[in-house]
């Protein structure tokens, strides 16, 4: 049988496997350009991803507490004191309005003006009396001090004396204005237990009076 032999034109080359060898070169930079391409798209995926992470998280609407009145060191926050407010936070250590049933009753580290935005640092790590403040605890009978009391109402010390009865008598003699600082009651004794955060000035005579049991509670406007 006869073969036909094919003879490549004159100038033309033709590889070990008899493809055109400018095709064959072709074809080799076109495989080698498709994993090239996909590098160079992973790399501006990942590019991408790296900058989402070190891109700040947009700005966010919190309901935040803040102070609705001045207050000095040591001073123990009420509900009265404090007021909502919605700010757009970001990166800030706030506390959330939610938290407010366990801010009142605590005290505050340092002088605070009205408006103040309430930060944890703001709350005695260790509650207990500022600069020129003093804790003074006295006994007090049913009747001695309003039963709806609570921690931060502010009171006038009075000063009262008894009957030969045992009642009660007052004097009106205020020996100081103070803050109830804590309230301790002891079903075996018939005393409630009422920390006063006062100035350290007062905390003497009020002391005296507490310990003779000739005081009297009055709840006054804070």
């Amino acid at each position: 049988m006869a073969t036909d032999t094919l003879t490549p034109p004159a100038g033309s080359a033709f590889s070990s496997n008899g493809k055109p060898v400018l095709e064959e070169a072709r074809r080799r930079r076109l495989r080698r350009s498709v994993p090239t391409a996909a590098l160079g798209l992973a790399a501006l995926a990942a590019s991408f991803v790296v900058f989402l992470a070190l891109e700040p998280s947009s700005p966010t609407a919190v309901s935040v507490l803040v102070l609705d009145a001045s207050v000095p060191a040591g001073h123990v926050i009420t509900a009265a004191e404090l007021r909502v407010q919605t700010i757009t936070a970001k990166g800030l250590s706030v506390i959330p309005a939610s938290h407010e049933s366990a801010v009142v009753g605590q005290a505050v580290s340092t002088d605070l003006p009205a408006g103040t935005l309430l930060v944890p640092t703001d709350l005695a790590a260790a509650p207990g009396p500022g600069p020129g403040q003093a804790v003074v605890a006295v006994g007090l009978k049913e009747g001695q001090f309003p039963a709806e009391l609570a921690p931060g109402a502010q009171v006038s010390v009075v000063s009262a004396g008894t009957s030969p009865s045992g009642a009660a008598i007052g004097n009106g003699a205020v020996l100081a204005q103070a803050q109830v600082y804590g309230l301790h009651t002891d079903p075996s004794s018939p005393l409630t237990s009422i920390s006063l955060l006062l100035p350290a000035s007062e905390a003497s005579a009020v002391s005296q009076a507490g310990a003779a049991g000739e005081v009297e509670l009055v709840w006054v406007a804070g």
